[in-house]
């Protein structure tokens, strides 16, 4: 499995929450444990919301990632395949989470227990469970109601794992990395109940997914000019909100398309219609506040807000001059394509500089001829320009402060900044490398948690981790156990004492 796990920062009461570095441990042990891989490909990289959007939608969320991997498989730093995942830190909020928005899901982590999980970070399940649906699962059911919400008929009564506790044939759960044991009673990841694993049923479905992908609407994968229109349809009453678009050179088609009864349409001045694209909004269905110990559905699943999302990567034609979308006869939005493309030149870091610290601020100075609203992405090389890989979208300032903890120590580093005015994309490189200071190995320990118990003739398994910015997840023999009392106890991911 491909995994960019993206940090998603915010503020709240002049304070700022993200995860930490044990949430994104426990989320790739338990992928790694749980999910039917043979590896982990995992990336770390934080971004920050927009402050103007106030607090984290989970629904926004996922636009914002998809974004992000569109431009980045345009980079060639991630394939159609690679699954973006944001995490949200439970600080004084809490954001449900949801899926999908190609290949994009977000949802909560932080230190709750939810009267179950003690192990200091619920974000693996949570997370399990939203990576799940974009494999195309569906809830496993509740409270001795054996039907799966929607999809399929799930087999086993209140959303157990592995069947009755009567059959003798019944699955148990083990978490390989921790030797933590699940009894059949335990709770499917696709539940909204405690103490919650993954069922042999959903096992294997993941796995068949794994082996026959689905097969959707492209139009073409050989790259060209395409453009990235976004937005939000509120259901009830048709009415849109278009965001900034990204006009994309030499893009490969990196987002399933599925027909449906709207349309974008592309036109020339005098308004004949150059291109159309048949899609269906995309609908991101929340998650319940919470689990519930009597595996009880006591929440109803929701779209966000009542509205769903426009994300559509379709080929472009240069004598455009209005984007419009339409449902049925109805023209619901369009936007004109300006004459003048927008000016953008990085001013810092601009070349020379040594950067050292967990933060960094890039600026960059731009303007536009028609006057137009400006919206910037920015990107990041560690190899002089060879690949980029984007660290945000929707920028709406000529400065950023880059979170550098999670990025690629370099002396070839390089930043990218793209503006839009609204369709027009416009960017702009550092002139000459600069140098980011390599950042340290980032550890944790997965098993046992503080205060765990063990008797005199008990196994004891640690379990841990480690990530280096530089070399992604570390291998086993980098990870070297001590005890204050016993001294070294031997090396690897997980040991058994």
């Amino acid at each position: 499995m491909r995994l960019r796990l993206v940090g998603v920062r915010y503020t709240k009461n002049k304070a700022t929450y993200q995860p930490r570095n044990l949430d994104y441990g426990r989320v790739e042990s338990w992928l790694r444990a749980a999910h039917p891989i043979g590896s982990l490909i995992s990336n770390r990289t934080p971004t920050t919301y927009p402050s103007k959007k106030g607090l984290p939608k989970c629904g926004e969320v996922n636009k914002l990632l998809a974004k992000m991997k569109v431009i980045d498989v345009k980079s060639k730093v991630a394939t159609a395949d690679t699954r973006y995942h944001g995490l949200v830190f439970q600080g004084p909020y809490f954001m449900r989470g949801c899926c999908c928005n190609s290949g994009a899901s977000s949802g909560p982590t932080g230190a709750a227990t939810w009267g179950w999980d003690y192990d200091g970070s619920y974000g693996d399940w949570y997370t399990g469970h939203e990576i799940g649906h974009g494999y195309g699962l569906c809830h496993s059911g509740a409270c001795g109601d054996k039907k799966g919400q929607g999809c399929y008929i799930y087999p086993y009564p209140k959303g157990r794992i592995g069947g009755l506790p009567s059959d003798p044939n019944r699955f148990y759960g083990m978490d390989v990395e921790t030797l933590q044991v699940m009894g059949p009673t335990w709770a499917d990841m696709m539940s909204y109940c405690n103490n919650q694993w993954i069922s042999d049923f959903h096992y294997n479905r993941i796995k068949n997914r794994m082996l026959n992908p689905l097969s959707f609407s492209m139009t073409s994968d050989t790259p060209q000019d395409r453009l990235l229109v976004a937005g939000t349809v509120h259901i009830d009453t048709d009415a849109i909100e278009l965001d900034p678009f990204l006009l994309l050179a030499d893009a490969p088609e990196a987002v399933e398309r599925v027909p449906g009864e709207y349309r974008i349409v592309l036109s020339d001045g005098s308004g004949a219609t150059l291109a159309e694209y048949p899609f269906a909004p995309r609908v991101q269905k929340e998650e319940p506040f919470s689990p519930g110990p009597s595996c009880a559905a006591t929440a109803a699943v929701f779209t966000s807000e009542g509205v769903a999302y426009i994300f559509e990567l379709v080929p472009w034609n240069p004598d455009t001059e209005r984007v419009s979308i339409w449902h049925g006869d109805r023209e619901l939005a369009v936007r004109d394509v300006s004459p003048h493309p927008p000016t953008v030149r990085v001013l810092s870091p601009n070349g020379g500089e040594i950067v050292a610290g967990g933060s960094f601020t890039v600026t960059w100075s731009a303007a536009d001829a028609d006057g137009d609203p400006l919206t910037f992405t920015l990107l990041y090389s560690s190899d002089r320009g060879k690949s980029w890989r984007t660290l945000t979208t929707g920028i709406e300032e000529t400065s950023y402060k880059v979170d550098a903890s999670l990025l690629i120590g370099s002396k070839t580093a390089l930043v990218r900044v793209m503006a839009s005015d609204g369709v027009n994309t416009t960017t702009d490189d550092s002139d000459a490398p600069f140098t980011l200071i390599n950042r340290e190995p980032q550890t944790s320990i997965v098993w046992p948690t503080d205060g765990a118990l063990f008797g005199p003739d008990d196994v004891v398994p640690l379990a841990g981790d480690a990530y280096d910015p530089e070399d992604g997840p570390l291998a086993d023999d980098t990870l070297v156990w001590e005890s204050d009392r016993d001294g070294p106890l031997g090396n690897g991911k997980s040991l058994v004492l």
